[in-house]
């Protein structure tokens, strides 16, 4: 409720003519109380006249200056209340005193007065109250945003501030139910914040804080799966458990579990509900019609290219779909699942799967993957002819930007190095990365400083690995590497120069060098799986 005082001169009505007639209405002023108005009223009070032929008081009011269209008869209390008024209207009041015989004074000084919303006026503001939560990287978590209102009013929810490392999606404002989502790889701590309205006022801005742990890694052993023939289990010190699946290349591509040719099923537990990505640990030996189709549960399939790693080079690829380098994420209801691999026209070794809620489980040192739009690091190291140059391009094959390097074919070479033009000098990761389109002859050649002195690991697209013992040591990566298509290749270079030169041990890799023209991605140092 709110108190009026109106303050007003002496004054004397022109109609007591013949006569003196005053009266003083004095001391009236607009008080606000902390008690809840109900159905909009303000309280007007005013100190009492003294005069002897006083008989009351009237208060005059009305949404316009000067223009009164309702009156409040008081009598002779001091106060009264003005009751229906509307939330957010303003008011004009003016007092008037009349005596025994109903003569009436002019008006008092006029005052003004805004009818607060019910909050503002003492019903009280919502109010919003944060919370912590807590996932795992890549998992999404469902949630309901809490505010309350004191009038119990019907609430509106608003997100305020985004999520740092993930997004937030706002599923129903009146309820407050969100759908909160790290972004793949995040991991540490997120928030956002919100606020509530009851149409009147807003709340308090609350925040919610996430922690979001360690991403779900669920592995299979790839000899547990359950394989229809040709595909084997095979005996193997290198591989993880003893023993890999071997799944034999097919004369024709085959479609659909109908085949029933060459399948190897894994099953397995999603804890959560979320995006996961498939991780398999595999040897293919050199580019060509390494392409299989995948089966997620037989429904969502798609043909993957694998990285090609080597002879005897057991390497993790994650299933991609199509030409891009980024990995396919899965969404998985919790439950059971069944992952399967069906024959194509290569031979494809497995030794181990994870599925995971993490893209990549394996640190690595990216040196360039085109999206900065730049080509820091690159330079022409053979430069005649003349007319070599390095671009960054988007190819829409791959979807997504590259490095093209142009020039006169073989005759001109472009190295990879630090953005400052220095060494790598990584003496920690030995495990190369790349992807390439290339559609003629081409050398790719990694600089490593070793035990023994500088050594050259030159790949080719040819199908045996001539290696050698001097300075340069050479490897096929089949003759299809060169056949346009785009292709990832990942190879252990220490294993590489095991081969050629036992006991060799790298101590720096130093740089990335490729003799021909066509275009590279995604070039990375790992750790050894």
């Amino acid at each position: 409720m709110c108190r009026c005082f109106f303050v007003a001169p002496r004054f004397a009505h022109p109609r007591f003519a013949g006569f003196r007639f005053s009266l003083l209405v004095s001391s009236i002023i607009l008080l606000l109380t902390s008690v809840p108005i109900e159905a909009a009223q303000v309280k007007l009070a005013w100190n009492a006249n003294t005069e002897p032929t006083l008989a009351g008081y009237k208060v005059y009011y009305g949404v316009s200056s000067g223009n009164y269209t309702s009156v409040v008869d008081a009598g002779l209390k001091t106060k009264c209340v003005v009751s229906g008024l509307k939330e957010g209207k303003t008011y004009y009041f003016a007092a008037t005193a009349y005596d025994r015989s109903r003569n009436e004074s002019d008006f008092s000084k006029e005052i003004s007065y805004t009818v607060p919303s019910g909050d503002a006026a003492g019903g009280g503001a919502p109010i919003a109250t944060g919370m912590t939560l807590s996932t795992r990287s890549g998992v999404e978590i469902e949630g309901v945003l809490k505010g309350v209102d004191p009038d119990g009013d019907p609430l509106s929810f608003q997100i305020v501030r985004s999520a740092g490392k993930g997004r937030v999606i706002l599923k129903n404002a009146s309820t407050g139910s969100f759908l909160y989502t790290p972004a793949t790889g995040a991991k540490g701590s997120d928030s956002f914040a919100f606020k509530v309205s009851d149409g009147k006022s807003c709340s308090n801005v609350a925040t919610v804080n996430i922690t979001v742990g360690k991403p779900v890694k669920v592995y299979c052993e790839a000899e547990r799966g359950e394989l229809v023939s040709p595909a084997v289990r095979v005996k193997n010190e290198m591989a993880s458990g003893g023993r890999y699946v071997r799944i034999p290349g097919a004369k024709a591509n085959v479609v659909g579990k109908a085949a029933v040719s060459g399948v190897a099923e894994f099953k397995f537990n999603a804890p959560y509900s979320g995006y996961y990505f498939v991780l398999v640990r595999l040897m293919c030996a050199r580019a060509g019609e390494n392409r299989f189709r995948v089966f997620m549960d037989y429904g969502e399939e798609f043909e993957w290219t694998t990285a090609v790693g080597g002879e005897g080079g057991w390497i993790w690829d994650r299933v991609r779909e199509g030409d891009s380098g980024e990995p396919h994420a899965f969404y998985l209801q919790k439950g059971e699942h069944v992952f399967a691999i069906q024959q194509g026209m290569q031979v494809l070794n497995i030794d181990n799967l994870l599925v995971s809620t993490q893209p990549d489980i394996i640190p690595s040192t990216l040196y360039e993957d085109g999206e900065d739009g730049g080509i820091e690091g690159w330079e022409v190291v053979d430069l005649t002819p003349k007319g070599a140059e390095i671009t960054n391009i988007y190819d829409s094959g791959r979807q997504s930007r590259v490095v093209q390097l142009s020039g006169s074919g073989m005759k001109n070479a472009f190295r990879l190095r630090s953005e400052d033009y220095s060494k790598w000098s990584n003496a920690s990761r030995f495990v190369l990365e790349w992807s390439m389109s290339f559609d003629d002859s081409f050398v790719v050649a990694v600089d490593v400083e070793t035990d023994q002195g500088y050594r050259s690991l030159r790949y080719s697209p040819v199908n045996r690995d001539p290696l050698g013992e001097g300075k340069i040591v050479q490897f096929g990566l089949g003759k299809r590497a060169a056949d346009g298509a785009w292709r990832t290749f990942v190879r252990d270079l220490q294993a590489d120069l095991e081969r050629a030169q036992p006991g060799l041990k790298i101590l720096k890799v130093n740089g990335f060098t490729v003799r021909g023209s066509g275009k590279v991605d995604d070039i990375s140092l790992k750790d050894a799986a």
